[in-house]
């Protein structure tokens, strides 16, 4: 059993997740907060970038505002809210990161808390826990534990097929 290096492995994925997704959006929606200011956000002639950046009266206001915007969506702890995700004032396609962010807390999670799990126990648990996500109308968490539900059945079939080529496992046919 390799538990030592899934815990080494899931901490620093668990250390990085927030840097490799907030840095770049971090700089980039900072200058979509310098752009706002200076008023060279346009409506698209169709009428799709329905969210014009916020202005504020001043550069501080809207570094300011910007700040808490960032802070916000980077919050590991506050409430994803999939409806108003859509609405970002500093980039409309910015709202999968803080899914994506959540997702990811979610995977680690269940990673540690069933490693040490048979596999045919886990692969039922996770189509459970896939079920019970589904239900609760959380469709953001069940496709990402999906992803861990097939990969995992990846594992298994992978296993059981080099088990079944294995000369040494099949028994004599003569």
């Amino acid at each position: 059993a390799q538990y030592p290096a899934l815990l080494d492995s899931l901490a620093s994925s668990t250390f990085r997740r927030g840097m490799r997704l907030f840095i770049p959006t971090t700089f980039t929606t900072f200058i979509s907060c310098l752009v706002a200011h200076r008023g060279l956000y346009r409506q698209d002639p169709l009428g799709h970038n329905l969210v014009i950046g916020r202005l504020g009266d001043s550069y501080y206001d809207q570094i300011k505002d910007w700040w808490r915007y960032t802070i916000g969506m980077s919050n590991p702890f506050g409430n994803v809210d999939i409806r108003s995700l859509f609405v970002q004032p500093y980039g409309s396609q910015l709202w999968t990161i803080p899914v994506e962010y959540r997702g990811s807390f979610v995977v680690f999670l269940t990673l540690l808390c069933l490693a040490k799990v048979h596999n045919s126990t886990r692969i039922t648990l996770l189509c459970g826990v896939v079920i019970y996500t589904m239900w609760m109308l959380h469709w953001d968490i069940s496709l990402f534990l999906m992803g861990t539900l097939f990969a995992d059945l990846g594992f298994a079939f992978a296993a059981h097929n080099a088990r079944s080529s294995d000369p040494i496992s099949q028994p004599d046919m003569l």
